[in-house]
């Protein structure tokens, strides 16, 4: 990044609760603006607003379950963060791979 080059950031974590509520986790970052009165304020009200507009249609959406074979599915590169996520996923479940031993739960 050179020096007047100026980036907006966001790191987010979508955390299932149960099967209907899942709670975002977000953060934002800048490298521009930093003594900007108000401009932080101003860059979270615009975050929730766009939040806000989304909500009525993540919520009235109803997703398929996702199927076990990964290969039933078509998977852009961008995916492979999940694949390999759940690839490595049901190995667990079927025990095809070490289990971690956490003490106390002996």
């Amino acid at each position: 990044m050179g020096k007047n080059e100026t980036k907006m950031f966001t790191f987010a974590t979508f955390t299932p609760l149960d099967h209907e509520t899942t709670v975002i986790f977000s953060q934002i970052g800048r490298t521009f603006a930093k003594r900007v009165p108000f401009i932080g304020k101003y860059l979270s009200h615009f975050g929730l607003r766009v939040l806000k507009e989304d909500q009525l249609i993540v919520e009235g959406q109803h997703p398929r379950p996702i199927p076990e074979a990964l290969r039933m599915e078509a998977h852009v590169p961008s995916d492979g963060v999940q694949v390999r996520f759940r690839h490595r996923w049901y190995q667990f479940l079927k025990n095809e791979t070490e289990h971690l031993l956490v003490r106390g739960s002996e």
